[in-house]
């Protein structure tokens, strides 16, 4: 099994180094194979010259700022080219705890095609300001109306997905596509098997994910217009018996894009991130979990 552990990270100086220990303790735990990699979207404090000291992950930074979205893009698309059967994402700012890992591997192994992580189970004490408490609820009843799928918690961030999940995902050259609420319904339509486990979360001391309130509503009013826009074209492509192997269109007048201006340039040449892409792997001896099954 080839399994890749994904943290994007942005400016993640203060939370990387103990998110990459908790990753690399809990696989060696677990015994579980995984290669970790740091997806960095250009980060201008430590974070770079962090991971490279603790040599516990390799990193690979992207040939322009993006944005969120585009670092998780940047790692599926990753994982599609170098034949990962698993892929499991961590945030770098210390919320997501490294146990989560062997649930969501367990889940997949169960036939599971997407898992997600809910921050709201019996062991986490999470809280969730107003303002996000109400963008979950929306999200949960958008997923309920649109593909009839319940869940406590779409917005995690905490995701694994699997090999089929992996390939089918790839080739949809668009950032939006995988936020967390859109990816939902993308996989529900498509009708993939999806599961939610219960996990451990802890509070961010300092997250760049939504730097303010205007980040965050805007990402709010771009997931929802996308996550519509997606489910009707799934829906045609179904219709229509073209499969799953549909081309996602996301024309910038049709939908709210707010990121859009920065995620511009390495969508453009997503299909061919390797050549953008600056490189470093750890030594095998140094790589969490090698030479186990």
């Amino acid at each position: 099994m080839k399994r890749l552990i994904a943290i994007p990270a942005y400016n993640e100086q203060v939370n990387i180094e103990e998110v990459l220990h908790g990753v690399s303790a809990e696989l060696i735990r677990t015994a579980y194979d995984a290669d970790i990699i740091v997806f960095d979207d250009r980060s201008t404090d430590q974070t770079v010259e962090i991971v490279h000291a603790t040599k516990l992950a390799a990193i690979e930074t992207s040939s322009a700022r993006g944005g969120y979205w585009n670092n998780v893009q940047r790692a599926v698309m990753t994982a599609a080219e170098r034949g990962y059967d698993q892929i499991i994402f961590m945030d770098a700012d210390g919320q997501h705890d490294a146990s989560n890992i062997p649930k969501i591997i367990a889940a997949m192994a169960e036939g599971a095609n997407l898992v997600t992580v809910s921050r709201f189970g019996s062991q986490s004490n999470y809280h969730m300001d107003f303002s996000k408490r109400i963008g979950r609820t929306f999200y949960r009843a958008l997923l309920k109306l649109l593909v009839s799928y319940s869940c406590q918690d779409p917005t995690s961030g905490n995701i694994g997905l699997d090999k089929t999940s992996i390939q089918k995902l790839a080739p949809i050259a668009h950032p939006e596509i995988f936020m967390d609420t859109t990816l939902l319904t993308w996989a529900v339509a498509n009708r993939f098997v999806v599961r939610e486990v219960q996990g451990l979360f802890h509070e961010a001391e300092q997250s760049t994910i939504y730097p303010n309130l205007i980040s965050a509503l805007r990402t709010f009013l771009n997931t929802v217009c996308t996550t519509i826009r997606v489910y009707r074209q799934v829906s045609v492509s179904r219709r229509n018996r073209t499969g799953t192997d549909v081309q996602i269109d996301f024309p910038a007048s049709a939908i709210v894009n707010p990121i859009t201006s920065l995620a511009q340039a390495d969508t453009a040449i997503v299909r061919h991130q390797e050549s953008g892409v600056s490189q470093s792997m750890p030594s095998p001896a140094a790589s969490p979990g090698a030479n186990r099954v």
